[in-house]
């Protein structure tokens, strides 16, 4: 897979589950990532730093 450009998004702190999966959707501007617990986390991202929103 070709990245055009890289960018690093974090919160301010760390989600607390450890991630295992990442989905990226371009045009909604969200992340998922998903943990080893079977957590779901949205991150909506805007210009600002991303905002996590737990799912399950």
């Amino acid at each position: 897979m070709k990245c055009d450009s890289v960018q690093c998004l974090w919160s301010p702190s760390p989600p607390s589950h450890n991630i295992t999966a990442t989905a990226v959707l371009e045009r909604s501007r969200s992340i998922y990532t998903g943990g080893s617990d079977g957590s779901i986390i949205w991150w909506r991202v805007y210009s600002s730093p991303a905002s996590p929103v737990p799912r399950m």
